[in-house]
Protein backbone atom coordinates (compact mmCIF):
# COMPACT_ATOMS: atom_id res chain seq x y z
CA UNK A 1 0.00 0.00 0.00
CA UNK A 2 0.86 3.89 -0.39
CA UNK A 3 1.34 4.03 3.76
CA UNK A 4 4.01 1.34 3.79
CA UNK A 5 5.88 2.90 0.77
CA UNK A 6 5.78 5.95 2.50
CA UNK A 7 6.82 4.68 5.59
CA UNK A 8 10.07 2.54 3.91
CA UNK A 9 11.07 6.07 2.47
CA UNK A 10 10.92 7.84 5.84
CA UNK A 11 12.27 4.87 7.97
CA UNK A 12 15.25 4.97 5.01
CA UNK A 13 15.91 8.83 5.83
CA UNK A 14 15.78 8.30 9.72
CA UNK A 15 18.14 5.45 9.29
CA UNK A 16 20.57 8.02 8.13
CA UNK A 17 20.39 10.33 11.15
CA UNK A 18 19.55 7.21 13.88
CA UNK A 19 21.35 3.98 13.51
CA UNK A 20 19.91 1.03 13.59
CA UNK A 21 19.31 0.11 17.40
CA UNK A 22 18.86 3.71 18.25
CA UNK A 23 15.22 3.68 16.83
CA UNK A 24 13.40 4.22 20.02
CA UNK A 25 16.01 6.39 21.26
CA UNK A 26 15.27 8.69 18.46
CA UNK A 27 11.14 8.51 18.96
CA UNK A 28 12.32 9.72 21.98
CA UNK A 29 14.64 12.59 21.04
CA UNK A 30 11.67 13.61 18.52
CA UNK A 31 9.15 13.70 21.16
CA UNK A 32 10.91 15.71 23.49
CA UNK A 33 11.14 19.06 21.10
CA UNK A 34 7.06 18.63 21.04
CA UNK A 35 6.88 18.16 24.09
CA UNK A 36 9.61 21.02 25.03
CA UNK A 37 6.80 23.09 22.75
CA UNK A 38 3.83 22.51 24.63
CA UNK A 39 5.72 22.91 27.74
CA UNK A 40 7.35 26.31 27.01
CA UNK A 41 5.91 27.67 24.16
CA UNK A 42 2.16 26.75 23.75
CA UNK A 43 0.95 28.76 27.15
CA UNK A 44 -0.13 26.11 28.76
CA UNK A 45 -0.37 25.98 32.41
CA UNK A 46 1.67 23.43 34.26
CA UNK A 47 -1.02 21.98 35.62
CA UNK A 48 -2.24 21.24 32.26
CA UNK A 49 0.64 20.09 31.02
CA UNK A 50 1.71 17.73 33.74
CA UNK A 51 -1.47 16.40 34.21
CA UNK A 52 -2.21 15.41 29.95
CA UNK A 53 1.01 15.94 28.30
CA UNK A 54 4.32 15.14 30.16
CA UNK A 55 3.38 11.08 30.54
CA UNK A 56 2.67 10.77 26.60
CA UNK A 57 5.17 8.72 24.33
CA UNK A 58 5.64 8.80 20.74
CA UNK A 59 5.65 4.75 19.92
CA UNK A 60 6.35 5.53 15.89
CA UNK A 61 5.89 7.84 13.42
CA UNK A 62 5.36 7.73 9.61
CA UNK A 63 4.71 10.28 7.38
CA UNK A 64 1.35 10.03 7.33
CA UNK A 65 0.83 9.41 11.34
CA UNK A 66 1.68 9.68 14.70
CA UNK A 67 1.41 6.96 17.32
CA UNK A 68 0.96 8.23 20.28
CA UNK A 69 0.44 6.43 23.63
CA UNK A 70 -0.67 7.57 26.98
CA UNK A 71 -0.60 5.79 30.01
CA UNK A 72 -4.38 5.20 30.96
CA UNK A 73 -7.26 5.16 28.61
CA UNK A 74 -8.84 7.66 30.09
CA UNK A 75 -6.08 9.87 29.75
CA UNK A 76 -5.75 9.02 26.33
CA UNK A 77 -9.93 9.26 25.59
CA UNK A 78 -9.49 13.21 27.72
CA UNK A 79 -6.22 14.35 25.30
CA UNK A 80 -7.61 13.08 22.05
CA UNK A 81 -10.90 14.37 22.48
CA UNK A 82 -9.35 17.71 23.32
CA UNK A 83 -6.31 18.36 22.51
CA UNK A 84 -5.89 16.72 19.15
CA UNK A 85 -5.55 19.92 17.01
CA UNK A 86 -3.07 21.40 19.66
CA UNK A 87 -0.82 18.40 19.38
CA UNK A 88 -1.00 18.57 15.57
CA UNK A 89 0.01 22.46 15.73
CA UNK A 90 2.94 21.38 18.00
CA UNK A 91 3.94 19.05 15.94
CA UNK A 92 4.21 20.94 12.82
CA UNK A 93 5.49 23.78 14.90
CA UNK A 94 8.53 21.43 16.14
CA UNK A 95 9.15 19.10 13.31
CA UNK A 96 7.51 20.86 9.89
CA UNK A 97 5.40 17.40 9.79
CA UNK A 98 1.79 17.45 8.82
CA UNK A 99 0.17 14.30 10.23
CA UNK A 100 -2.96 12.66 11.53
CA UNK A 101 -2.16 11.26 14.78
CA UNK A 102 -3.42 7.70 16.70
CA UNK A 103 -3.39 7.38 20.52
CA UNK A 104 -3.01 3.88 22.24
CA UNK A 105 -3.56 3.39 25.91
CA UNK A 106 -0.32 1.47 27.90
CA UNK A 107 -2.80 0.38 30.23
CA UNK A 108 -4.96 -1.21 27.57
CA UNK A 109 -2.98 -2.15 24.68
CA UNK A 110 0.64 -2.89 26.77
CA UNK A 111 2.81 -4.40 24.79
CA UNK A 112 0.76 -5.40 21.51
CA UNK A 113 0.99 -1.73 20.90
CA UNK A 114 3.91 -2.03 18.12
CA UNK A 115 1.98 -5.17 16.66
CA UNK A 116 -1.20 -2.85 16.03
CA UNK A 117 0.82 -0.31 14.77
CA UNK A 118 2.50 -2.71 12.20
CA UNK A 119 -0.94 -3.94 11.56
CA UNK A 120 -2.53 -0.69 10.89
CA UNK A 121 1.09 0.41 8.74
CA UNK A 122 -0.12 -2.89 6.36
CA UNK A 123 -3.74 -2.88 6.02
CA UNK A 124 -4.81 0.20 7.94
CA UNK A 125 -6.59 -1.77 10.38
CA UNK A 126 -6.72 -0.87 14.09
CA UNK A 127 -8.54 -2.30 17.32
CA UNK A 128 -11.73 -1.20 18.07
CA UNK A 129 -10.17 0.92 21.13
CA UNK A 130 -7.71 2.78 19.13
CA UNK A 131 -8.34 6.23 19.07
CA UNK A 132 -8.23 8.42 15.53
CA UNK A 133 -9.92 10.99 13.46
CA UNK A 134 -11.04 8.67 11.01
CA UNK A 135 -13.27 6.73 13.06
CA UNK A 136 -14.22 9.31 15.76
CA UNK A 137 -18.22 8.36 16.36
CA UNK A 138 -21.10 10.39 17.47
CA UNK A 139 -20.43 9.89 20.34
CA UNK A 140 -17.79 11.99 20.45
CA UNK A 141 -18.94 14.90 18.42
CA UNK A 142 -22.23 15.30 20.77
CA UNK A 143 -20.14 14.61 24.35
CA UNK A 144 -20.10 17.60 26.61
CA UNK A 145 -16.49 18.24 26.37
CA UNK A 146 -15.60 19.10 29.74
CA UNK A 147 -17.27 19.26 32.95
CA UNK A 148 -16.71 21.75 35.85
CA UNK A 149 -14.67 19.27 37.66
CA UNK A 150 -12.52 18.63 34.63
CA UNK A 151 -12.10 22.22 34.16
CA UNK A 152 -11.02 22.69 37.84
CA UNK A 153 -8.68 19.93 37.68
CA UNK A 154 -6.39 21.41 34.53
CA UNK A 155 -6.71 24.58 35.93
CA UNK A 156 -8.52 26.67 33.30
CA UNK A 157 -9.84 26.56 29.28
CA UNK A 158 -9.10 23.29 27.90
CA UNK A 159 -8.37 23.22 24.04
CA UNK A 160 -7.19 26.83 23.95
CA UNK A 161 -4.01 28.57 25.63
CA UNK A 162 -4.18 29.13 29.16
CA UNK A 163 -4.27 32.79 30.10
CA UNK A 164 -5.22 34.72 33.17
CA UNK A 165 -7.59 37.29 33.14
CA UNK A 166 -4.55 39.62 32.05
CA UNK A 167 -1.94 37.63 30.61
CA UNK A 168 1.53 37.88 32.57
CA UNK A 169 4.01 39.49 30.99
CA UNK A 170 6.56 36.96 29.54
CA UNK A 171 10.34 36.83 30.69
CA UNK A 172 13.47 35.01 30.00
CA UNK A 173 16.11 35.13 27.21
CA UNK A 174 13.76 35.33 24.42
CA UNK A 175 11.97 38.92 25.11
CA UNK A 176 15.00 41.13 25.53
CA UNK A 177 16.45 44.50 24.18
CA UNK A 178 19.52 42.24 23.88
CA UNK A 179 18.37 39.84 21.65
CA UNK A 180 16.20 42.42 19.63
CA UNK A 181 18.06 42.67 16.41
CA UNK A 182 18.20 46.60 15.20
CA UNK A 183 18.36 47.71 11.30
CA UNK A 184 17.61 50.67 9.60
CA UNK A 185 13.25 49.86 9.58
CA UNK A 186 13.12 49.31 13.20
CA UNK A 187 15.91 51.49 14.94
CA UNK A 188 13.40 54.56 15.60
CA UNK A 189 10.89 52.14 17.32
CA UNK A 190 13.73 49.94 19.24
CA UNK A 191 15.26 53.63 20.43
CA UNK A 192 12.39 55.01 21.97
CA UNK A 193 11.71 51.76 24.03
CA UNK A 194 14.52 51.73 25.45
CA UNK A 195 14.16 55.46 26.69
CA UNK A 196 10.79 54.22 27.94
CA UNK A 197 11.86 51.39 29.48
CA UNK A 198 14.72 53.14 31.23
CA UNK A 199 12.09 56.77 31.87
CA UNK A 200 8.54 55.55 32.25
CA UNK A 201 6.37 58.54 32.05
CA UNK A 202 9.29 60.89 31.42
CA UNK A 203 9.63 60.90 27.74
CA UNK A 204 6.41 59.96 25.35
CA UNK A 205 3.28 58.99 26.87
CA UNK A 206 1.85 57.42 24.99
CA UNK A 207 4.10 55.66 22.54
CA UNK A 208 2.45 54.11 19.89
CA UNK A 209 4.16 51.44 17.96
CA UNK A 210 2.36 50.37 14.37
CA UNK A 211 3.66 47.32 11.97
CA UNK A 212 2.07 44.71 10.19
CA UNK A 213 1.78 40.90 12.20
CA UNK A 214 5.35 39.51 12.64
CA UNK A 215 7.55 42.64 12.79
CA UNK A 216 8.58 42.87 16.46
CA UNK A 217 6.23 44.71 18.17
CA UNK A 218 4.96 42.29 20.82
CA UNK A 219 9.01 41.54 21.18
CA UNK A 220 9.17 45.34 22.12
CA UNK A 221 6.32 45.57 24.93
CA UNK A 222 7.78 42.51 26.69
CA UNK A 223 11.10 43.90 26.30
CA UNK A 224 10.26 47.02 28.03
CA UNK A 225 8.07 45.34 30.83
CA UNK A 226 11.26 43.02 31.31
CA UNK A 227 13.77 46.05 32.02
CA UNK A 228 11.19 48.05 33.90
CA UNK A 229 10.86 45.21 36.29
CA UNK A 230 14.29 44.72 36.43
CA UNK A 231 15.25 48.20 37.47
CA UNK A 232 11.82 48.24 39.41
CA UNK A 233 10.81 45.45 40.91
CA UNK A 234 7.83 46.84 42.79
CA UNK A 235 6.38 48.27 39.57
CA UNK A 236 3.06 47.42 38.72
CA UNK A 237 3.15 46.21 34.98
CA UNK A 238 0.66 45.18 32.96
CA UNK A 239 0.40 43.75 29.66
CA UNK A 240 -2.86 42.62 28.07
CA UNK A 241 -4.56 42.98 24.06
CA UNK A 242 -7.12 45.33 22.66
CA UNK A 243 -9.53 41.88 22.26
CA UNK A 244 -8.79 40.51 25.97
CA UNK A 245 -9.75 44.30 27.22
CA UNK A 246 -12.99 44.02 25.20
CA UNK A 247 -13.77 40.57 26.77
CA UNK A 248 -12.98 41.54 30.16
CA UNK A 249 -15.06 43.91 29.96
CA UNK A 250 -18.21 42.25 28.42
CA UNK A 251 -17.54 39.69 31.26
CA UNK A 252 -17.68 42.03 34.11
CA UNK A 253 -20.88 43.02 32.28
CA UNK A 254 -22.17 39.95 31.70
CA UNK A 255 -21.82 38.96 35.42
CA UNK A 256 -23.06 41.90 36.88
CA UNK A 257 -20.03 42.87 38.95
CA UNK A 258 -19.08 46.14 40.02
CA UNK A 259 -17.36 48.13 37.33
CA UNK A 260 -14.91 48.93 40.25
CA UNK A 261 -13.40 45.20 39.94
CA UNK A 262 -12.52 45.74 36.35
CA UNK A 263 -11.35 49.19 36.78
CA UNK A 264 -9.03 48.41 39.13
CA UNK A 265 -6.74 45.97 37.06
CA UNK A 266 -6.19 48.55 34.45
CA UNK A 267 -5.93 51.77 36.51
CA UNK A 268 -4.01 50.77 39.53
CA UNK A 269 -0.98 50.14 37.42
CA UNK A 270 2.35 52.16 37.06
CA UNK A 271 2.70 50.70 32.44
CA UNK A 272 0.01 49.86 30.32
CA UNK A 273 0.65 48.32 27.68
CA UNK A 274 -1.84 46.88 25.18
CA UNK A 275 -1.44 44.45 22.67
CA UNK A 276 -3.39 44.59 18.78
CA UNK A 277 -5.31 48.15 20.04
CA UNK A 278 -7.17 48.00 16.59
CA UNK A 279 -9.89 45.59 18.39
CA UNK A 280 -11.06 47.99 20.32
CA UNK A 281 -12.03 49.94 17.37
CA UNK A 282 -16.20 49.94 16.65
CA UNK A 283 -17.29 48.47 19.73
CA UNK A 284 -18.90 51.83 21.76
CA UNK A 285 -19.09 50.43 25.37
CA UNK A 286 -15.13 48.87 25.00
CA UNK A 287 -13.94 52.60 23.73
CA UNK A 288 -15.49 54.43 25.78
CA UNK A 289 -14.18 52.71 28.85
CA UNK A 290 -10.80 52.64 27.39
CA UNK A 291 -10.64 56.09 26.83
CA UNK A 292 -11.46 56.95 30.42
CA UNK A 293 -8.86 54.33 31.58
CA UNK A 294 -6.49 56.23 29.17
CA UNK A 295 -7.54 59.49 30.37
CA UNK A 296 -7.40 58.09 34.37
CA UNK A 297 -3.10 57.09 34.03
CA UNK A 298 -2.19 59.96 31.49
CA UNK A 299 -3.86 62.54 34.49
CA UNK A 300 -1.79 60.40 37.28
CA UNK A 301 1.43 60.12 34.90
CA UNK A 302 1.13 56.40 34.04
CA UNK A 303 3.69 55.11 31.22
CA UNK A 304 0.71 53.98 28.72
CA UNK A 305 2.43 51.74 25.41
CA UNK A 306 0.09 50.46 22.95
CA UNK A 307 0.99 48.87 19.36
CA UNK A 308 -1.32 48.29 16.57
CA UNK A 309 -1.23 46.81 12.93
CA UNK A 310 -1.95 50.18 11.76
CA UNK A 311 -1.53 53.88 12.33
CA UNK A 312 -4.85 56.05 13.99
CA UNK A 313 -5.93 57.64 10.71
CA UNK A 314 -6.66 53.90 9.38
CA UNK A 315 -8.78 52.71 12.05
CA UNK A 316 -11.79 52.54 11.11
CA UNK A 317 -14.85 53.53 13.34
CA UNK A 318 -11.94 54.10 16.15
CA UNK A 319 -13.64 57.19 18.42
CA UNK A 320 -12.04 60.84 17.59
CA UNK A 321 -11.10 61.01 20.87
CA UNK A 322 -9.49 57.87 21.37
CA UNK A 323 -7.46 58.54 18.10
CA UNK A 324 -6.51 62.25 18.66
CA UNK A 325 -4.90 60.63 22.06
CA UNK A 326 -3.18 57.80 20.68
CA UNK A 327 -1.47 60.60 18.70
CA UNK A 328 -0.07 62.37 21.63
CA UNK A 329 3.00 61.04 21.84
CA UNK A 330 5.37 59.16 20.08
CA UNK A 331 3.81 57.54 17.01
CA UNK A 332 6.86 54.74 15.65
CA UNK A 333 6.30 52.06 12.87
CA UNK A 334 8.38 49.03 11.74
CA UNK A 335 9.16 48.25 8.74
CA UNK A 336 9.63 44.84 6.45
CA UNK A 337 13.43 43.99 7.72
CA UNK A 338 16.09 44.88 4.74
CA UNK A 339 18.07 41.99 3.47
CA UNK A 340 20.93 42.45 6.02
CA UNK A 341 18.65 42.63 9.04
CA UNK A 342 16.99 39.63 7.80
CA UNK A 343 20.51 38.05 7.51
CA UNK A 344 21.38 39.18 11.00
CA UNK A 345 18.05 37.91 12.27
CA UNK A 346 18.91 34.51 11.22
CA UNK A 347 22.35 34.01 12.24
CA UNK A 348 21.18 35.53 15.79
CA UNK A 349 18.38 32.74 15.73
CA UNK A 350 20.50 29.69 14.83
CA UNK A 351 23.16 30.71 17.32
CA UNK A 352 20.13 30.91 19.85
CA UNK A 353 19.21 27.24 18.75
CA UNK A 354 22.33 25.61 18.74
CA UNK A 355 22.28 25.33 15.65
CA UNK A 356 24.92 25.88 12.36
CA UNK A 357 23.48 27.27 9.34
CA UNK A 358 26.10 27.59 6.09
CA UNK A 359 26.15 30.95 5.24
CA UNK A 360 24.87 30.50 1.52
CA UNK A 361 21.40 28.80 3.19
CA UNK A 362 21.23 31.61 5.78
CA UNK A 363 20.95 34.19 2.61
CA UNK A 364 18.83 31.95 0.72
CA UNK A 365 16.01 31.74 3.33
CA UNK A 366 16.91 36.11 4.51
CA UNK A 367 16.09 36.21 0.22
CA UNK A 368 13.24 34.03 0.70
CA UNK A 369 11.13 35.29 3.70
CA UNK A 370 10.67 39.27 3.31
CA UNK A 371 7.96 40.41 5.32
CA UNK A 372 8.00 38.90 8.76
CA UNK A 373 10.43 38.21 11.09
CA UNK A 374 8.07 35.92 12.58
CA UNK A 375 8.44 33.95 9.55
CA UNK A 376 11.87 34.42 8.85
CA UNK A 377 12.83 32.39 12.65
CA UNK A 378 9.89 29.86 12.55
CA UNK A 379 11.40 29.01 9.35
CA UNK A 380 14.83 28.62 11.59
CA UNK A 381 13.19 26.41 14.16
CA UNK A 382 11.47 24.42 11.46
CA UNK A 383 15.05 24.55 9.68
CA UNK A 384 16.92 22.72 12.63
CA UNK A 385 13.80 20.24 13.52
CA UNK A 386 14.35 18.96 10.08
CA UNK A 387 18.26 18.63 10.33
CA UNK A 388 17.26 16.11 13.27
CA UNK A 389 15.64 14.05 11.03
CA UNK A 390 17.75 14.68 7.72
CA UNK A 391 20.54 15.00 9.45
CA UNK A 392 21.87 17.89 7.37
CA UNK A 393 21.51 21.77 6.43
CA UNK A 394 21.52 22.95 3.30
CA UNK A 395 19.45 24.61 0.23
CA UNK A 396 16.91 21.97 0.00
CA UNK A 397 16.33 21.43 2.98
CA UNK A 398 15.99 25.10 3.63
CA UNK A 399 13.94 25.33 0.39
CA UNK A 400 11.06 22.46 2.01
CA UNK A 401 11.06 24.25 5.32
CA UNK A 402 9.64 27.90 3.62
CA UNK A 403 7.45 25.77 1.23
CA UNK A 404 4.33 27.26 2.82
CA UNK A 405 5.92 30.44 3.70
CA UNK A 406 6.68 31.88 0.25
CA UNK A 407 4.60 33.06 -2.21
CA UNK A 408 3.94 30.31 -5.21
CA UNK A 409 4.43 31.34 -8.69
CA UNK A 410 4.87 29.47 -11.94
CA UNK A 411 8.43 28.72 -13.51
CA UNK A 412 7.16 30.51 -16.22
CA UNK A 413 6.81 33.70 -14.37
CA UNK A 414 10.12 33.11 -13.36
CA UNK A 415 11.69 32.59 -16.38
CA UNK A 416 9.92 36.02 -17.67
CA UNK A 417 11.39 37.65 -14.97
CA UNK A 418 14.69 36.53 -15.49
CA UNK A 419 14.90 37.51 -18.88
CA UNK A 420 13.23 40.87 -18.15
CA UNK A 421 15.71 41.85 -15.46
CA UNK A 422 18.96 40.47 -17.30
CA UNK A 423 17.72 42.07 -20.66
CA UNK A 424 17.37 45.32 -19.17
CA UNK A 425 20.75 44.94 -17.71
CA UNK A 426 22.56 44.39 -20.31
CA UNK A 427 20.83 46.27 -22.80
CA UNK A 428 19.68 43.69 -24.97
CA UNK A 429 16.00 41.99 -26.11
CA UNK A 430 14.67 38.54 -24.96
CA UNK A 431 14.56 37.58 -28.74
CA UNK A 432 18.17 38.39 -28.53
CA UNK A 433 19.17 35.90 -26.08
CA UNK A 434 16.17 33.63 -26.90
CA UNK A 435 17.62 33.58 -30.61
CA UNK A 436 21.33 32.42 -32.61
CA UNK A 437 22.73 35.80 -32.47
CA UNK A 438 26.42 36.01 -31.14
CA UNK A 439 27.27 39.56 -30.58
CA UNK A 440 29.29 39.95 -27.08
CA UNK A 441 26.78 41.50 -25.03
CA UNK A 442 23.92 39.20 -26.11
CA UNK A 443 25.98 36.07 -25.64
CA UNK A 444 26.66 37.24 -21.92
CA UNK A 445 23.47 38.42 -21.19
CA UNK A 446 22.18 34.76 -22.10
CA UNK A 447 24.90 32.75 -20.31
CA UNK A 448 23.75 35.10 -17.33
CA UNK A 449 20.33 34.18 -17.51
CA UNK A 450 20.82 30.44 -18.24
CA UNK A 451 22.83 30.51 -14.96
CA UNK A 452 20.59 32.33 -12.62
CA UNK A 453 17.84 30.01 -14.13
CA UNK A 454 20.46 27.26 -12.96
CA UNK A 455 20.39 28.90 -9.44
CA UNK A 456 17.02 29.79 -8.65
CA UNK A 457 14.59 26.99 -10.31
CA UNK A 458 14.88 23.17 -10.31
CA UNK A 459 14.83 23.36 -13.83
CA UNK A 460 17.24 20.96 -15.53
CA UNK A 461 19.62 21.68 -18.26
CA UNK A 462 17.75 20.61 -21.23
CA UNK A 463 14.26 22.49 -19.54
CA UNK A 464 16.41 25.46 -19.18
CA UNK A 465 17.71 24.92 -23.10
CA UNK A 466 14.26 24.25 -24.32
CA UNK A 467 13.55 28.19 -23.66
CA UNK A 468 16.55 29.45 -25.44
CA UNK A 469 16.26 27.29 -28.33
CA UNK A 470 19.47 25.28 -27.64
CA UNK A 471 20.39 22.10 -26.91
CA UNK A 472 21.44 21.18 -23.50
CA UNK A 473 24.97 20.57 -23.61
CA UNK A 474 25.18 24.44 -24.73
CA UNK A 475 23.40 25.27 -21.40
CA UNK A 476 25.80 23.16 -19.33
CA UNK A 477 28.64 25.46 -21.63
CA UNK A 478 27.12 28.41 -20.55
CA UNK A 479 26.87 27.76 -17.02
CA UNK A 480 30.54 26.54 -16.78
CA UNK A 481 31.53 29.73 -18.69
CA UNK A 482 29.70 32.10 -15.69
CA UNK A 483 31.07 30.02 -13.05
CA UNK A 484 34.25 30.51 -14.15
CA UNK A 485 34.25 34.43 -14.66
CA UNK A 486 32.48 34.79 -11.10
CA UNK A 487 35.28 32.68 -9.64
CA UNK A 488 37.88 34.98 -11.34
CA UNK A 489 36.22 38.74 -11.07
CA UNK A 490 34.32 38.97 -8.08
CA UNK A 491 32.89 42.56 -9.16
CA UNK A 492 31.05 40.57 -11.72
CA UNK A 493 29.80 37.84 -9.44
CA UNK A 494 28.63 41.03 -7.26
CA UNK A 495 26.88 41.80 -10.57
CA UNK A 496 25.27 38.78 -11.11
CA UNK A 497 23.79 38.47 -7.43
CA UNK A 498 22.23 41.83 -7.11
CA UNK A 499 20.24 40.26 -10.10
CA UNK A 500 19.48 37.23 -8.46
CA UNK A 501 18.26 39.63 -5.38
CA UNK A 502 16.24 41.44 -8.01
CA UNK A 503 14.59 38.81 -9.71
CA UNK A 504 13.50 37.50 -6.20
CA UNK A 505 12.29 40.53 -4.92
Amino acid sequence: MESSKKERIHSKKREEVFPKGERMDSNHAIWDHVLKYLREEAGYSEATYSIWFKELELEKFTDSYFYISARELYKAEFVFKMYYPQLKKAIFETLGIRTELIFFSRETHGEKIPEFIQEHIRSDLLPDDALCRARQTEEYIKEPPLSEDEKKIVGGPVGTLIKSEIPPVKDGADYTFENFIVGSTNRVAHDACVAIAKYPSEVWNPLFLYAPSGMGKTHLLYAISNEILRNHPSAVVTYTSGEDFGNNLIENLMQKKPMHYFREKYRNVDVLLVDDIQFVAGKDAVQEEFFHTFEALFQQKKQIILASDRPPKDMNKLDNRLRTRFEWGLMADIQPPELELRIAIAKSKAEFLGIEVPDHVIHFLADNIKSSVRQLEGAMKRLKHYSMIYGKVDIPLARQCISDMTPRISVDDVVNKTFDTVCQKYQVGVQDITGKRRNANIVIARHVATYILRQITELSSIEIARYFSQDHSTILSAFRNVEKKIDENPAFEEEVEELIREIRE
